[in-house]
């Protein structure tokens, strides 16, 4: 009989989806169809929030995790991230924590970025890499990035020195 020898790494590997699992499933039912906030709870302690129309999709293989949904396509280093919750929609309107970072896609052509620090650029590419707008974030750390001139198809939100969101502008 063949007996299988499971590694410390394989284990810690296993229990950590084996977590996601249960938390994904767990929060499934704690908001209505439509209204969602999705918190991704990272290993060094910053956090990124997103708060869109419709409930995000969470999948991830052995080294990513996904987060999908009709507004936004993103991806990060599994190994980062502690947790994932989703919220309320009541929390998802709430102030930005410290140590936070939120996209907020309203409408469906307007892209609010808050937490990222006051007067850093964001920026508006399409798909080629070609830019198409550019701002600063206000003194609260705020940023506003309209889409309603585009048209619909994949574009990327960038932020200076952190991170560069996927967005999809639909109609």
């Amino acid at each position: 009989m063949k007996k299988t020898v499971i590694t410390p790494i394989r284990r810690t590997l296993r229990r950590g989806i084996a977590s996601l699992l249960l938390i994904c499933g767990m929060c499934q039912p704690a908001l209505a169809e439509g209204e969602s906030k999705l918190t991704l709870l990272f290993k060094d302690g910053h956090k990124q929030s997103y708060v869109l129309a419709t409930r995000p999709k969470v999948t991830f293989d052995d080294s990513k995790l996904y987060v999908a949904s009709n507004d936004v396509s993103d991806e990060y280093v599994l190994a980062d991230v502690n947790k994932f919750v989703f919220d309320d929609i009541q929390t998802a309107i709430a102030e930005v924590k410290d140590g936070e970072c939120r996209l907020t896609f309203v409408d469906g052509t307007t892209v609010v970025v808050e937490g990222i620090g006051a007067s850093k650029a964001v920026s508006l590419y399409d798909v080629a890499g070609k830019s198409l707008a550019a701002t600063k974030a206000d003194a609260s750390g705020k940023a506003v990035v309209s889409l309603a001139s585009c048209q619909p198809g994949v574009y990327v939100v960038s932020v200076e020195g952190g991170k560069a969101y996927k967005v999809i502008k639909n109609k």
